[in-house]
């Protein structure tokens, strides 16, 4: 487990959707401790996010861009 990570990038119970997945997808490349929900995972798929063998990337939902301007200059995540 990468407890740094876990310190600063706190999950809330008040994020949205998007911001869940977001959430879960940087926790995935950076810590990896527990496997994605399945819930998350259904989300997920519901929203066009897909999982390829170098990281995640949004293929089928163009309109897909969640707000994670909170995780600015903490975590690469994934271009939308």
């Amino acid at each position: 487990m990468n407890a740094a990570w876990h310190e600063s990038h706190r999950k809330t119970k008040m994020m949205n959707v998007d911001e869940e997945i977001a959430w879960h997808i940087a926790h995935k490349q950076h810590c990896g401790c527990r496997p994605i929900p399945k819930s998350i995972q259904k989300k997920m798929h519901q929203r066009g996010v897909v999982e390829h063998p170098v990281g995640f990337n949004v293929g089928l939902d163009k309109d897909f861009h969640p707000d994670v301007s909170h995780l600015a200059g903490q975590v690469p995540l994934p271009e939308c």
